[in-house]
């Protein structure tokens, strides 16, 4: 028997938003008690610190509303379903106590693919309307971005040691539901955007960015992008290289565009620093972040010489810290910056200076 197509968006739709609600309200129940406690004390330090009262903002941070929500994202995006750490906010709480930063700032991250495959392969064969069914299927993971920047801006206006930037979506939401939806995530306090090429699978200068890329530099609106990797099957080049994005910053020389991982691509000279020094030397508003290289450093897979150097190409004023937690440990990427060989003022500017500085905090 043939299933109706409204016998089967409505059994969807109820599904996924009784799921939804549930989850969400116990979880903001807990995420309440968990960072309403009492703040855990800075480490002590076993050594001389270089500038032990050194404020530090951590710009690139996960955080999940739900255990689910944390548990596929290591699990199916990053692809380490046996990680200990998946971000929840008890872990973030943890990792802030162990670290000592004076801030987080949270990326939300929905990995909307992972679930559009979900909800395609639930549509019934014998479905009437199969469009009509695709589309309900990219409206629930549109609906799973809305909520999940709702819970963020919801969560962090509790808390003043936490700040965030909104993700989207370019490829599943319209133009409207994305530029409307940072517009009021914005005004609920949101310091930036967020997004992820490398599972949206799009390049930097895919059309699909461009009405984002507009929004951004017209309204002054910081953008970070990931940006590290392999190339894309069958491409010579990753989703997120720099490269692809200066193709089209001729037509937004102002945005406020930060790379991730300080654009890492191990197939690349100078594992890609080339490519982002040529953006940071033409475009004054292009910076990057430490996330993972700190880590890197600190597991010694990657000398700390080169990261200084690359830093110092591109200018101190243009590096942002950031760990990427929980895919890095905050406190060691911590120690690791803090052992970096720079100077005062160089550290301090990367430390928070920047990052207050580009989003106006």
């Amino acid at each position: 028997m043939l299933m109706s197509l409204s016998d089967w968006l409505s059994h969807r739709r109820t599904e996924m938003l009784m799921s939804l609600s549930d989850r969400l309200s116990r979880y903001n129940a807990r995420a309440g008690e968990v960072f309403h406690e009492r703040a855990a004390p800075r480490p002590a330090s076993t050594r001389q610190d270089a500038m032990p009262d050194l404020k530090l903002i951590d710009c690139h941070v996960h955080c999940f509303p739900t255990g689910e929500a944390a548990r596929d994202f290591m699990g199916r995006v990053v692809r380490r379903p046996e990680a200990d750490v998946c971000g929840t906010v008890e872990e973030l709480h943890a990792a802030i106590g162990r670290s000592g930063v004076d801030h987080v700032n949270i990326l939300m991250f929905t990995p909307t693919s992972i679930y559009v495959e979900d909800g395609m392969a639930a549509i019934p064969p014998d479905v009437r309307d199969r469009a009509a069914a695709e589309e309900a299927v990219r409206r629930e993971a549109v609906c799973r971005v809305v909520g999940n920047n709702d819970w963020c801006a919801a969560f962090v206006k509790e808390h003043p040691n936490l700040s965030f930037f909104c993700g989207v979506d370019p490829v599943r939401m319209t133009e409207d539901e994305m530029l409307s939806g940072i517009e009021r995530w914005m005004a609920a306090g949101a310091k930036g955007v967020k997004i992820v090429p490398a599972t949206l699978r799009i390049f930097g200068d895919d059309e699909r960015l461009l009405p984002l890329y507009d929004y951004c530099c017209r309204q002054g609106v910081p953008l970070l992008t990931q940006s590290a990797g392999n190339p894309a099957p069958g491409q010579d080049l990753a989703y997120a290289q720099a490269a692809t994005f200066g193709r089209v910053l001729p037509q937004f020389p102002d945005l406020r565009l930060i790379f991730a991982h300080m654009a890492y691509f191990p197939y690349l000279p100078d594992n890609g620093a080339d490519e982002l020094a040529e953006l940071t030397s033409r475009y004054a508003n292009v910076s990057a972040d430490l996330s993972l290289r700190l880590g890197a450093v600190a597991d010694g897979a990657e000398p700390a010489e080169w990261l200084v150097s690359t830093i110092r190409r591109l200018g101190a004023d243009r590096v942002l810290f950031g760990t990427n937690f929980p895919l890095a440990d905050q406190a060691r990427s911590v120690e690791a910056f803090r052992r970096l060989p720079l100077d005062d003022e160089e550290r301090e500017l990367i430390a928070h200076k920047n990052f207050e500085r580009i989003t106006g905090a």
